[in-house]
């Protein structure tokens, strides 16, 4: 925040400020009050306006200061809402509450697709599941021919698939 924003932003209070001095100079000066006091008057009113306005200014300064120096140590800009301390003044009340608002709602988006996500991945699971089931019944039942066949071979028997009977099969 600079200088000249916050005269950007405080303007119509210094414009109606200064309105009101005038006006009140001049009403010192209708009823001839002496110089002394009017300068006197308008200079205490010019201080005071001047501190109450560098006040402000470095209340906000110090804490937009502050954002942005986490904002900078932050390697995900998106969890700056969790640094942030509640500002004492209102506009950056508001900004913070809106902020917090837009995470709050991020946060629900988030959570929605990681449900979508889980709910999708048990949906694969389970198809594979499901289409492993026949595989591997045929790879048993291929490996219980297999290894009948095997024993035939050791027992000597010869057996192929239309000369066995029955009672070779065993």
């Amino acid at each position: 925040m600079k200088t000249k924003d916050l005269f950007r932003m405080e303007y119509a209070q210094i414009l109606i400020y200064i309105v009101f001095f005038g006006l009140l100079e001049v009403l010192l000066f209708i009823f001839e009050v002496n110089y002394f006091l009017m300068i006197y008057l308008l200079l205490i009113g010019l201080i005071l306006e001047g501190v109450y306005l560098c006040q402000r200014y470095m209340k906000k300064y110090r804490y937009y200061k502050k954002v942005k120096a986490k904002l900078d140590i932050l390697e995900q800009k998106c969890m700056i809402t969790e640094m942030l301390e509640l500002p004492d003044f209102a506009e950056g009340e508001f900004l913070y509450e809106i902020l917090q608002t837009c995470n709050k709602s991020m946060n629900d988006e988030i959570l929605k697709y990681k449900i979508e996500a889980a709910g999708y991945r048990e949906y694969i699971e389970m198809w594979i599941h499901e289409v492993k089931t026949p595989f591997a019944a045929t790879r048993l039942i291929l490996e219980r021919l297999s290894s009948e066949r095997v024993k035939f071979k050791r027992s000597g028997r010869k057996c192929g698939k239309s000369k066995c009977k029955k009672s070779d099969r065993k």
